[in-house]
């Protein structure tokens, strides 16, 4: 009997939190999860205390997952986050047409995108590869009874983590490209826990309760990068510059900190997004509406994180 939640990403930031998260949510039953990671030793260590929960860890990628063709017999749902490469819509088309073809009891498929996904938009974009992604999905799904969500967060806060942390600790710093004209990017960081308590709930509520919606999730504030740099500043208590660097700069710095070369047009890109439209300065209600719960804030995050930029 399908039975079996399948997790990939489990120990990034939004799966491992999520994995967490389902630990301690009240269910009936324990639930079972199937957890696809690159580390099987690893994963085991990250989860020891996740002991509410039923996991099996299945050891392989993404890219690969058709040559495990009985991967999905036993699964229910299927929680997905992938990176938006080229070739992600047709990865993640061929994911889901094996689960629709193997698994009899399959019943939702819930996807990452992201806030601004948009098929009107230029090769080698994020935006882009998410909005073909979306709509493979979609495709591989038509003329079933399967649910299908799409959950459409912003910026993560915690890029301020990964790609900040030690401009921000050792030179009190942080670059990002400038607006023409002098113009203020707006964005309204979204905390990567906020998308873990989402997806939660829709994991453990009835899949017809969520049947086809896209849900936009955004944190509480649309914020200017010199506003980010006064929150951080007052947080840990000393002052933090935003430097505008040009988009070759800024390239430049990518591939100065190791950012594949693959991956350096679409990082700028997203800039130029930002440019075009307004779309990630927008403030969206969709996770209070849901979890009841009010999103994290940029202070919060830094006020709760500060030690590591100390």
């Amino acid at each position: 009997m399908a039975s079996k939640i399948f997790i990939t990403g489990a120990t990034g930031n939004i799966g491992s939190e999520l994995i967490r998260i389902l630990n301690s949510s009240p269910t009936e039953t324990k639930l079972k999860l199937k957890l696809l990671v690159r580390n099987v030793e690893k994963a085991y260590k990250l989860f020891e205390e996740c002991t509410n929960l039923d996991i099996e860890y299945v050891l392989g990628e993404f890219e690969t997952i058709s040559s495990l063709p009985t991967i999905f017999q036993d699964v229910e749902r299927i929680f997905f986050v992938t990176i938006a490469t080229p070739n992600v819509a047709q990865l993640e088309r061929q994911v889901v047409e094996l689960a629709v073809k193997t698994s009899k009891g399959l019943k939702q498929v819930v996807k990452i995108s992201a806030l601004g996904a948009s098929g009107d938009l230029e090769q080698n974009n994020f935006f882009k590869n998410l909005h073909d992604s979306e709509t493979s999905v979609r495709k591989a799904l038509k003329n079933t009874s399967i649910s299908y969500v799409v959950i459409r967060p912003n910026m993560f806060i915690q890029n301020y983590v990964r790609g900040d942390l030690a401009d921000i600790k050792n030179s009190g710093v942080f670059y990002r490209p400038k607006h023409d004209h002098g113009l203020p990017y707006r964005i309204s960081h979204v905390d990567t826990r906020d998308i873990s308590e989402m997806v939660a709930q829709i994991l453990i509520q009835p899949p017809e309760q969520h049947a086809n919606q896209t849900y936009n999730l955004t944190g509480p504030q649309s914020l200017t990068y010199e506003q980010v740099a006064q929150i951080i500043s007052k947080s840990l208590g000393k002052e933090i510059k935003f430097v505008e660097l040009d988009e070759f700069e800024y390239g430049e710095l990518l591939r100065k900190s190791g950012v594949p070369p693959f991956l350096i047009f679409p990082f700028v890109r997203l800039y130029q997004v930002f440019k075009l439209n307004g779309t990630t300065a927008n403030v969206h209600g969709d996770y209070q509406l849901i979890t009841g719960k009010k999103p994290r804030s940029v202070e919060e995050f830094f006020n709760q994180h500060k030690d590591k930029y100390l």
